[in-house]
């Protein structure tokens, strides 16, 4: 046992001259009495209980000392500190889709040799996917147990990310189980443990499709990949919405340990669905749902100014063009726009038609300036925290017009005109002349913008699809309902409605994986909680087999040597509880 604040054990030698102080006082009082009769009568009345109370040494100052003493203790916060043999091992764990061709069980029982080698002392971290619960220390047998908890995840290997270790002790060894496609180097201190990979014997490797050009068709592109050592072929069934039928089925030969591709044309739909006719499990099934996304092309003349650029480059909307005349729209910074052009002109070198320059403005705070509130310009923009260094306003003149958006002390600083469509602003977005680029609102203020001038901008049809992992879907994955495919389509699909929770089917998926509260959403097509289409899709899996079975390389994996791991337990809050019950048995004792 040690102490962490030693010098509070002054206390111990406070409590003892205390203790010998009360010791030395004396007891009695010199009382002047006529005659020895008169005190030999007084002693004899008086009671055993009074004789034993003018003792110096009593069951109760014992106490109260002994009280005393376990506070004084108690203040120099005691440790036990404990040590045996033991190691600290990590295991990373890949319960990706590969693994679903597998047995059930089949991690656990990799993982037996190794784990049954363990001591009951030794702690295992297991290091799981983020969307996996993660226990930071547990014995052997506790980790044998979750391990043949764990259900394969709809994501392949390569797209898992393992959550870091806890805790403050070093891991002496990690010991990596995943299947063995998944190239992950080996080190001195990681040993990689590889199961084999059996997604099943034909998986689609990639969908893809794109709106054929002036036509309501659809290009699609499908390849399909053999895992067995014979040629195979496959049969795949193509939905759309149209109908319960598939609208096209092909044949595809597929050579041995390899892939092929097929192109055709299907009309354009809400989703489109390739499905393998008799596989199931991951990879059977890929999903495309169409995207309308607004896109526009803008070109910038005049000063190129980097943080007006880097919103049209991180904007999916917008498309950076060099020559404004193939432009949507033009961005103009300290220089006039072409004149048949939408333009958002920023500090343009004369002013808007009808108006005259203003005096030079320094020094603006744009709090103070007067706003037009309901403009969609301003939707989301507080100004509240910009400022200006400089810049010259506008004044109206006779033949003023357009909606003046932002002015300060009766000039013109945002104004927003018709015939062409132009959105003016008096000042330079430089951050040396104002912070408004630096903040939140200079993008919104820059989507606003571009909105405005874009009213028509054409919506480019384009098919997509999310990866499981890049499926948003918070807490609740019910949240999202899957549309059905195996069997075609519900009448609830036909009429446009989504089905019910209790008609959702997971065409498929296995039966170990029809847990509805699963991390993750089996691949499909899924239509969110905002009634939107969503395509979860999973392609390009591969197999392997690893050059060594997983048990063998778990029952002849290296043992680092157990190290002296210890576990203190502080106990002051023990002497602190005895000191308590010490005073309250002394004071007791003390008052009969």
């Amino acid at each position: 046992m040690f102490f962490l604040w030693p010098w509070s054990l002054l206390a111990v030698a406070a409590v003892a001259a205390a203790a010998w102080w009360a010791l030395r006082q004396p007891r009695q009082k010199l009382l002047r009495v006529g005659s020895l009769r008169l005190w030999q009568e007084a002693a004899q009345a008086t009671s055993s209980s009074a004789r034993r109370h003018r003792r110096r040494i009593t069951a109760a100052w014992v106490l109260l000392l002994a009280g005393a003493l376990a506070a004084a203790v108690a203040l120099a916060r005691p440790v036990h500190q404990s040590a045996q043999p033991a190691r600290t091992l990590a295991l990373e764990v890949y319960p990706s889709a590969e693994l679903a061709g597998l047995p059930p069980g089949a991690l656990a029982k990799a993982a037996a040799p190794l784990l049954n080698r363990l001591k009951p002392a030794d702690r295992v971290r297991l290091l799981l996917p983020a969307q996996l619960a993660n226990p930071s220390e547990l014995s052997p047998r506790q980790a044998l147990d979750r391990l043949g908890d764990l259900s394969p995840l709809p994501l392949p290997a390569d797209q898992l990310v393992l959550a870091g270790p806890s805790g403050t002790a070093q891991v002496q060894h990690t010991y990596r189980f995943a299947p063995a496609t998944l190239d992950e180097p080996a080190g001195p201190e990681v040993t990689n443990i590889l199961l084999p990979a059996l997604p099943g014997k034909l998986t689609i490797d990639a969908f893809a499709a794109q709106p054929a050009e002036n036509s309501d068709q659809a290009d699609v592109f499908l390849a399909v990949r053999n895992h067995t050592d014979s040629p195979a072929d496959a049969a795949v069934d193509f939905y759309t919405p149209a109908g319960k039928s598939p609208a096209a089925t092909r044949t595809l030969p597929v050579p041995s340990r390899g892939r092929a591709t097929l192109s055709l044309r299907l009309p354009q739909d809400d989703y489109l669905c390739a499905a393998l006719v008799g596989q199931d499990g991951p990879g059977a099934r890929a999903c495309l749902s169409r995207q309308r996304n607004i896109s526009a092309k803008l070109a910038m003349v005049g000063r190129d100014d980097p943080l007006v650029r880097r919103f049209i480059q991180i904007n999916p909307a917008l498309r950076l063009v060099e020559d404004a005349a193939l432009a949507d729209a033009v961005i103009a910074i300290a220089a006039l726009p072409p004149g048949d052009k939408p333009a958002l002109v920023i500090d343009p070198p004369q002013p808007p038609p009808g108006y005259r320059p203003g005096e030079k403005l320094t020094n603006l705070p744009l709090r103070q300036a007067d706003l037009q509130a309901d403009s969609p310009l301003l939707r989301y923009v507080d100004l509240a925290a910009v400022a200006v260094r400089q810049s010259r306003g506008w004044r109206e003149g006779d033949l003023a017009s357009g909606q003046k958006i932002v002015s300060y002390q009766g000039q013109v600083l945002v104004l927003a005109q018709d015939a062409p469509r132009r959105l003016y602003v008096a000042f330079d977005f430089d951050p040396e002349n104002t912070n408004f680029g630096l903040t939140d609102s200079f993008v919104a203020f820059l989507a606003n913008a571009t909105g405005w001038l874009l009213p028509q901008a054409r919506r480019q049809v384009s098919y997509s699809a999310l990866r499981p992992d890049q499926a948003q879907f918070g807490q609740a994955p019910s949240d999202w309902q899957e549309l059905l495919f195996a069997q075609g389509h519900s009448a609830a699909e036909a009429a446009g409605e989504a089905p019910a929770a209790s008609e959702i089917s997971r065409s498929g998926m296995p039966e170990r994986h029809s847990d509805a509260a699963s991390p993750l959403p089996w691949p499909g097509v899924y239509r969110d909680r905002s009634g939107a289409l969503q395509a979860v899709s999973l392609t390009g899996l591969r197999s392997a087999n690893p050059p060594r079975d997983p048990a063998e390389l778990a029952a002849n994996a290296p043992l680092p040597a157990p190290q002296q791991i210890g576990a203190r337990q502080e106990l002051w809050p023990a002497f602190l509880i005895a000191a308590a019950l010490l005073w309250l048995a002394g004071w007791t004792v003390r008052l009969r």
